[in-house]
């Protein structure tokens, strides 16, 4: 992973990796001044994604959360349901 970051071709790393790599993952790649996007979770806890944050911002490089279930047929089957109307309104102590 090392060799991968530190790689002067490579601009932007993108730590879709397991949960338990994102971290060492933002590290390496902070050090190195790369820009980094991370899929989901973006930490294991909330300790480990504020301190994914702190490494970036006091980097200095772009840094970003991605999302990787948003287009998926499932997702995309829920819209679908919802906008024809198969969803009703909700009313009463949880609208």
């Amino acid at each position: 992973m090392k060799d991968a970051v530190n790689d002067p071709e490579v601009e932007v790393v993108l730590i879709g990796l397991p949960n338990n790599l994102h971290l060492d993952a933002v590290k390496l790649a902070a050090a190195a001044k790369k820009a980094v996007f991370c899929t989901k979770p973006l930490g294991r806890n909330a300790n480990e994604a504020k301190r994914m944050l702190e490494l970036v911002e006091k980097a200095g490089v772009a840094n970003g959360y991605m999302e990787d279930l948003v287009y998926t047929p499932k997702t995309l089957k829920a819209l679908k349901s919802v906008e024809m109307g198969a969803v009703a309104r909700l009313s009463g102590p949880f609208a």
